[in-house]
């Protein structure tokens, strides 16, 4: 757009920001992504143009995480050096107008994307993944390394993998209608995010990084694999020193990385097939029983069951269950067996609760 066909208000604006001083230009740029496209916004590409054209790295850093077109960050990003604070704030910038936030477009095609991607420093890896505008249908080409990605090697995906497990906006098209572009993309994301459990190398490794994954994927609905508890059998370890170590970890309340593994394949079971609870309840495997702790409607006596086979472990896992909290019958359970095995002190301060349980953790305690 050229000058002749701009409103005044845009050039008005305009004016006001390149006569600002760098920091209250940067508070306005900041305020502006946050409040979203809207009536009050006559601040297009030519003026974020502009103000890179003031070349002050206050302005520059702001534009980089706050500006709201591609036009203006991509040349940043080009002229930036890798894991540079520029760099990292355009990968964390929610702001861009249009389409969800694509890798691809600050390249040349997605070949370029896809190279730098894999000599790319970790913290760059952390902040693109850890976007939450970033598009689900992007984060499922990378994870099945699907064509231009089909190169990145197991380090570069694991990084990936635990980027996203910290992203806060990672369930977020678990809600959306079905049909919409969001319901398809997140469908996607989730049937592929699943399929890893089956095709991934079971190394320790990758039982780290993949259980929490999936456990958090496991905290919203998703269209998981049908074979999901064939597959737990892939991730029992041989290994003598690491079940040892998962004996230990069990005893602080904790699941191993295998054991973990487990778990979320049995969640996903479970959430498509409650039928399955007492054998989950019933299974050697403590990790299939934490599945129910966490996921199944349990009665007061089957909270009593685990509790009294996982001690603080069955605490831990029953606490993330908001079924065991929703009824009086089954949350007292919970809190004897808590204060039995826990202490009053830890079960009200555990770090996993949410502000609204905590609150009723420490009714329950003071009664």
């Amino acid at each position: 757009m050229d000058d002749r066909n701009r409103s005044y208000l845009t050039i008005l604006q305009e004016a006001e920001l390149l006569a600002m001083g760098p920091d209250a230009v940067a508070d306005f740029l900041k305020s502006r992504a946050e409040a979203g496209h809207g009536e009050t916004d006559h601040v297009y590409a030519l003026t974020e143009e502009r103000l890179r054209h003031r070349n002050h790295p206050r302005i520059t850093l702001a534009l980089a995480r706050y500006a709201q077109y591609l036009s203006t960050v991509k040349p940043l990003f080009t002229l930036a050096p890798a894991a540079s604070p520029v760099r990292l704030a355009i990968l964390t910038n929610r702001a861009i107008a249009g389409d969800p936030f694509c890798l691809d477009s600050l390249f040349d095609g997605r070949d370029q994307a896809a190279a730098w991607l894999m000599r790319a420093f970790r913290a760059e890896i952390d902040a693109l993944f850890e976007n939450e505008a970033v598009s689900p249908d992007f984060w499922a080409d990378v994870l099945v390394r699907h064509n231009a990605w089909a190169d990145i090697g197991d380090a570069t995906l694991q990084l990936v993998v635990a980027a996203l497990s910290r992203n806060p906006g990672l369930l977020g098209g678990a809600s959306a209608p079905a049909g919409s572009y969001a319901g398809r993309s997140w469908a996607r994301f989730a049937g592929v995010a699943w399929s890893l459990a089956r095709r991934l190398d079971t190394t320790p490794e990758w039982a780290g990084v993949l259980s929490r994954f999936l456990m958090r994927i496991a905290d919203g609905p998703s269209e998981g694999p049908g074979d999901a508890l064939e597959m737990v059998r892939r991730w029992v370890s041989d290994s003598p020193l690491i079940r040892e170590e998962e004996l230990e970890k069990n005893e602080t309340g904790v699941l191993g990385d295998y054991q973990r593994m487990r778990c979320a394949l049995g969640r996903q079971s479970l959430m498509h097939s409650p039928a399955i609870l007492n054998r989950l309840l019933d299974d050697d495997d403590i990790a299939l029983s934490m599945a129910a702790a966490m996921n199944g409607m349990l009665t007061a006596g089957q909270v009593r069951q685990l509790t009294d086979r996982g001690g603080p472990l069955a605490v831990f896992y029953l606490s993330h269950n908001g079924n065991v909290w929703a009824a009086p019958e089954t949350r007292d359970a919970l809190a004897a067996a808590a204060q039995d095995c826990v202490g009053p002190l830890e079960w009200v301060q555990h770090h996993h609760l949410s502000a609204g349980q905590k609150v009723c953790a420490e009714r329950m305690v003071g009664g």
